[in-house]
């Protein structure tokens, strides 16, 4: 690990830097103004001023929609960002005639503020020249144009000479009183009135609505007056409901979205769409289309998610997809961008890239060649579960494959998940996931009386009728029948809009999502039991359960035949009886349907979702041979586990060996061994126990000044990262993809990051605060992705717009790193902050050290993202909050250390600016999630608002304590 020293500016001294100097070429005396103009300070100025409007258009982003935030904000010339960014381009060419001095030691330096002009002026350029609009095509149809999303036309529709003409008038262009010649003087349109979303009255006035949060939702009225033949006015009325009228002499006026015209036509063959087995998902879109170019030949293309289809300055991309207007079919929707200056961003990303290398490269600290003390990781990794088991699991049941919600799991991680959903715990007393689900699955009596469903909210408790304290737990044989009720409770509020549900309704959706799962798990052998027949009522010459029916049916199908065969007048009592209960026997199969146990796999299990035993039984009974060995197999499963474990592990064996059969390719056994030792071994716990224990001791050996105990708290704390590094892997080979595609796993990684840092700063600077700072950073970090484990799979399978391996890869590892060194510097600096007041000045480089290295990879990352933007989706930045997010990242600490070079701010500004960080972060990094909108989302940022607040009131509380006491340190001669 290599710590930086980044000075923005080539200073002469620290005094002068503190004095506001700026280090500047010798210029004129008669140009003032241009030393003004490129003054450091109006740097600072400008970067705080779009700070500001970032932080500010994305909230209106959240409030009002992406329209509205592109439209007073984001694409503003008059106020917004691009003036703002406009004076800052001019800021920074002065700056290079007055400030910068030209020698090639800083010539990384002048290199990357070039190409960052070079950035700012091609948004510029892209807001002016960049067109985007879209393609709707169903297959077989062609288009040689497409439809502007949020600009409007009225086409004028004209019969002249047997053809029929048309002239487009954009909508923008238009006002009340306006009149629009159509021919002779005589011959006049007349706007009377015109709201750009809204509806016509009955008198034909337009009428605003309010506006919608996305512009492709607004929809503009109008009316208009045309003189008509007998001298009279004729008055038509254009909204979302009448987009077509008629005028005076044969023509017609249509209301449309504006049309762009195409140098190409797009004729769509067919279109694709798949979901992740077992959830709703989706995988891929993918539209197959033939290509038609002026003087060419026609040719295919695959345009699909993250591989678009580039045509000159033209990209084609999937966007998205809507049902057709017949039941089954499919329309493609293709978003359609003309960039000229595309490649501008490319040219300046490499720029700043390469600048800021050959800046930093000299600046380097290398580390000295002494190595790092280690303890043996078996010392660190548990041996086993200690926890006493009353039953044993068959060791081939834990290795069951299941899948669930895209992927294929095994069946003891399937446990934990479950378990951990259902009650917050690992464990249920003593008894561990992986038992219970086997109890609820073979005997679900065993278990029915466990307290295992958490119920959060003290009104949802009492709206069941339940007795118990806040955060109580309840076992099934008390929420089970409460079912009808709770279903009911959930249904309305699934009924509400996302955004409208309270804290109660999300409670009753989860509880409801509990109690079918638990349900269905219950019932997924049900077939094996007395109660899947008559009720348990036992008759003579019944079977004792479906399965013996199943498995008998050649028998029962003749008994019953004879019985319906026999008039119901003429039968005995116990013949009526018996018949009964063969009919009752099938309306009850029935429901086993809707069974969700996905551990058969289908013929097709590629595209296909698994299916449950019960399910399967009633909907193809016993025919396949492989079928009826599956439910033998169940049934001995079922019967021996408690009292026999060799029949029983050979039964849990050749499921588990049919299943992996079966599935095929959807079950990579690499990928099942990884996350069963991943599940066994616990990395991410055990490395929190071991950094709870280093920070105790290197506390210790810091208030004591114990070096030989300092030595020892590094070696558990490098130990406790190399398991969160094991951790990594697995989560790797499970997964296939970088782990960082969720906040836990966003948690994790950047604890993998922070963890050496500080290490690498204690040795390397002898600063021994690290010693203490990299566990407790870490520890904070692990604790804080525990807190997000219970809320689902940590592993979930990608949507398909985040699906790409190679930029998932290179943009968010690098940006997560940056996020890692920013929140790292936030922690130094909490450290320096309480050093000040103690009277000392110990941590100050380091702070500004891990804030350069935080801001190199956020800013070398960010820009990575747009390059990924631009590759799948035809456009380098939208302004999606999570883009946001990242650039405040990058100017609230660029703020920083433009504000210390020109003396705005100190030493104390710093670290205050440092501690401030990290609340730009938690924003970037999941405060966003909570707005709802935007292409980017990490999942699991239910219940984070209240965190978020009570975080931000602590610091605020911090700052307070730690700033009041003004007296500073003595300077160091």
């Amino acid at each position: 690990m290599l710590v930086i020293r980044c000075q923005s500016f080539d200073l002469p001294s620290h005094q002068n830097r503190n004095q506001g100097s700026e280090n500047r070429m010798s210029t004129p005396s008669n140009w003032p103004w241009l030393q003004r103009l490129g003054s450091l300070r109006l740097t600072t100025a400008l970067l705080l001023i779009v700070f500001l409007e970032v932080l500010v258009g994305t909230f209106v982003e959240a409030r009002l929609g992406l329209w509205a935030s592109h439209t007073y904000v984001f694409e503003n010339w008059w106020g917004g960002l691009p003036l703002v960014c406009s004076i800052a381009a001019v800021n920074l060419i002065a700056a290079f005639l007055v400030r910068f001095r030209w020698k090639l030691r800083n010539a990384g330096l002048l290199t990357s503020h070039i190409g960052l002009v070079g950035l700012l002026l091609s948004g510029a350029v892209g807001i002016a020249l960049t067109k985007s609009s879209n393609l709707d095509l169903g297959a077989g149809q062609t288009s040689a144009e497409s439809q502007v999303g949020e600009a409007w036309e009225l086409v004028v529709v004209e019969h002249a000479g047997g053809t029929i003409q048309t002239r487009g008038i954009e909508l923008e262009s238009l006002e009340p009183g306006l009149a629009l010649q159509m021919g002779s003087p005589q011959d006049q349109l007349r706007v009377e009135s015109l709201v750009g979303h809204g509806i016509c009255d009955s008198l034909g006035i337009a009428q605003p609505l309010p506006d919608p949060k996305e512009a492709s939702q607004r929809i503009p009225a109008l009316s208009l007056s045309a003189p008509s033949p007998d001298g009279s006015v004729h008055r038509v009325s254009l909204d979302g409901n009448r987009p077509m009228a008629g005028l005076p002499g044969g023509r017609g006026l249509l209301l449309r979205r504006a049309v762009l015209p195409l140098p190409f036509s797009v004729e769509l063959i067919s279109f694709r769409r798949e979901v992740h087995p077992g959830s709703t998902r989706p995988k891929a879109f993918e539209s197959r289309v033939r290509i038609r170019e002026a003087g060419g030949a026609p040719r295919e293309a695959l345009i699909k998610m993250n591989h678009p289809l580039r045509l000159g300055n033209f990209t084609l991309y999937q966007s998205s997809w809507r049902e057709g207007e017949l039941p089954g079919q499919e329309r493609t929707i293709l978003a359609v961008v003309e960039n000229p200056a595309g490649k501008l961003p490319y040219w300046a990303t490499f720029l700043i890239a390469a600048g800021l290398i050959f800046h930093l490269a000299p600046r380097l600290r290398k580390p000295s060649a002494a190595g790092a003390l280690l303890l043996a990781l078996a010392a660190a990794a548990p041996t086993a579960h200690a926890a006493p088991q009353t039953r044993a699991v068959p060791p081939s049941l834990r290795e069951l494959p299941i899948q669930l919600d895209g992927r294929v799991r095994t069946f003891e991680t399937f446990a934990s998940h479950t378990l951990m959903q259902l009650s917050g715990r690992s464990k249920i007393g003593t008894m561990e996931a992986c038992e219970w689900l086997a109890s609820v699955v073979l005997d679900p009596a065993r278990v029915d009386s466990l307290a295992v469903f958490l119920v959060e909210h003290p009104d949802a408790r009492d709206a069941l009728g339940l007795e118990g304290k806040d955060r109580d737990r309840y076992p099934w044989s008390k929420l089970g029948p409460l079912g009808p009720m709770l279903l009911s409770f959930a249904d309305g509020s699934a009924r509400k809009p996302q955004d409208a549900r309270t804290a109660l309704d999300r409670e009753f959706l989860r509880l409801s999502d509990a109690w079918q799962r638990y349900s269905d798990l219950r019932s997924a052998l049900v077939f094996l039991r007395p109660e899947s027949v008559n009720g348990g009522e036992l008759l003579p010459g019944t079977p004792r359960n479906f399965l013996e029916l199943a498995l008998e049916s050649p028998r029962h199908g003749a008994v019953l035949d004879s019985l319906t065969g026999i008039p119901d007048s003429s039968r005995t009592p116990t013949e009526k009886a018996r018949l009964g209960a063969y009919q009752n026997t099938f309306r009850k199969a029935q429901a086993w349907e809707a069974i969700s146990f996905p551990v058969l796999p289908v013929r097709d299990s590629v595209h296909l979702p698994w299916n449950s035993p019960a399910a399967e039984l009633f909907g193809h009974g016993t025919a396949d041979p492989d079928l009826r060995k599956a439910l033998l197999d169940w049934k001995s499963l079922a019967a021996n586990w408690a009292t026999d474990p060799i029949q029983a592990e050979a039964a849990a064996k050749s499921l588990r060996a049919a299943a992996v059969a079966s599935a095929g390719a959807t079950v990579d056994l690499r990928a099942f061994r990884a996350e069963s030792l991943h599940d066994k071994i616990r990395p991410f716990l055990w490395a929190l126990v071991l950094l709870l224990a280093s920070g105790i001791l290197s506390f210790v050996a810091l208030r004591k000044s114990k070096p030989a105990m300092t030595k020892v708290a590094n070696a558990i704390t490098l130990s406790a990262w190399f398991l969160v590094g094991i951790g990594l892997v697995l989560r790797m080979l499970v997964s296939g993809r970088p782990p960082v595609t969720n906040l836990y796993e966003t948690f994790l990684f950047s604890a993998f990051v922070v963890i050496p840092v500080f290490l690498a700063a204690t040795r390397l600077r002898g600063w021994v605060a690290g010693s203490f700072l990299a566990p407790l950073a870490g520890a904070t970090l692990l604790v804080l992705a525990k807190g997000f484990a219970s809320r689902g799979d940590t592993m979930p399978v990608l949507v398909a717009v985040l699906d790409s391996n190679f930029w998932l890869t290179i943009h968010v590892l690098t940006i997560t790193i940056g996020y890692g060194g920013v929140v790292a510097a936030g922690i130094a600096g909490h450290w320096h902050l309480l050093k000040l007041r103690a009277g000392s000045r110990d941590g100050s480089e380091i702070v500004r050290g891990l804030a350069a290295f935080g801001l190199l990879f956020t800013f070398v990352g960010t820009l990575l993202g747009g390059v990924w933007a631009d590759q799948s989706w035809g456009r380098f930045w939208g302004w999606d909050p999570k883009e946001n997010g990242a650039l405040l990242i990058v100017l609230w600490v660029a703020l920083m250390f433009h504000g210390r070079s020109s003396g705005q701010i100190g030493t104390r500004g710093f670290s205050v600016g440092a501690v401030l960080s990290i609340s730009t972060v938690l924003f970037a990094w999941f405060g966003v999630n909570l707005m709802g909108v935007g292409l980017h989302s990490y999942g699991f940022t239910e219940g984070t608002a209240w965190g978020l607040a009570s975080y931000a009131v602590a610091e605020a509380v911090f700052l307070v304590w730690v700033l009041r006491t003004r007296k500073l340190p003595a300077p160091q001669a």
